[in-house]
């Protein structure tokens, strides 16, 4: 899978989380951020505006909430892997 490829997938899957109800729009960011995928630019302006902490505090409580699902799609077991990987 190429780059290009990699990077669509996981932009749907992270996008079939908030619409399915695992992630809010607000985490969203978080998660894009985490998986390296560009922010959109009001994206952008949220997350330089929190600080550090509170980043990794939202951070956290997004990935625990996709966690806690039961039935996780391959797009989401993913996202939750790379955290895990990152942690």
């Amino acid at each position: 899978m190429g780059a290009q490829d990699e990077e669509g997938a996981l932009r749907s899957g992270v996008q079939r989380a908030v619409s399915g109800g695992l992630l809010s729009v607000d985490q969203e960011m978080l998660i894009n951020d985490l998986l390296d995928l560009t922010l959109a630019a009001g994206q952008r302006a949220a997350f330089d505006a929190m600080d550090n902490s509170t980043r990794s505090r939202r951070l956290g409580e997004a990935i625990a909430r996709v966690a806690a699902k039961q039935d996780l799609s391959a797009g989401v077991r993913e996202i939750v892997q790379r955290a895990l990987d990152c942690a």
